[in-house]
């Protein structure tokens, strides 16, 4: 029994819209990744409406499930099915409209007011200014900011420099200042593989401490 006009129809409609969802787009989206109490940035290498390509420099291993943020209201999740090298490709739990969402995210990233992505850090570290070295703790980094802890004496336009335990190093000028919190922007800006993972800044903080206290 041969298929009606209709039927063919639909068979075309169908494969159209096949063929849309398997479109893969190659872009260079920085993003925010979540791995099992683990996050840093990475980038997006392609995507389509069934998966994506990144690159990162946080370890995974197949079938690790992790979050993508493109922007703080759209995330994506999905299990790591391949890797090769620094790179691996995630299988979205379900399909998605990725033209939709790269579109309305990069609307979002460019509106008034859009912050870069953040990551919470808790990562000891020591602040110097006016030859002066205070104990610090940074709460979240940014490429371009940090938010860290203080002794209540830091004014907006103090110029600091940030020392991680992990050996990391950056001057900034602090934002603003609130009871003994401070925000501070970043002269040089952190590379994305420098915030790749914030378990590894966090673990090679431990590791020195744990050097210099059998020292």
């Amino acid at each position: 029994m041969g298929r009606s006009k209709s039927d063919d129809n639909d068979y075309e409609v169908s494969k159209s819209e096949r063929r849309d969802s398997d479109r893969t787009r190659t872009i260079y989206r920085l993003v925010q990744i979540e791995r099992d109490g683990d996050e840093g940035l990475g980038r997006c290498r392609n995507i389509s409406d069934g998966g994506m390509a990144l690159r990162l420099s946080m370890p995974v291993d197949l079938n690790d499930r992790l979050s993508i943020a493109f922007s703080p209201s759209v995330k994506l999740s999905g299990k790591v099915v391949w890797l090769n090298g620094d790179e691996c490709g995630v299988k979205f739990d379900q399909l998605i409209d990725s033209s939709q969402i790269l579109s309305s995210t990069s609307h979002e990233g460019r509106a008034e007011g859009a912050r870069a992505p953040r990551l919470k850090a808790n990562v000891p570290g020591k602040v110097i200014f006016d030859d002066q070295v205070l104990q610090t703790v940074v709460l979240d980094l940014s490429q371009r900011g940090a938010k860290i802890t203080h002794d209540g004496r830091f004014k907006h336009g103090l110029r600091v420099r940030i020392l991680l335990d992990s050996g990391h190093e950056r001057e900034g000028i602090v934002q603003w200042a609130k009871d003994n919190f401070a925000g501070i922007f970043l002269i040089a800006p952190f590379s994305v593989d420098d915030l790749g993972s914030i378990e590894r800044l966090r673990s090679k903080s431990e590791g020195r401490s744990k050097d210099k206290k059998c020292s």
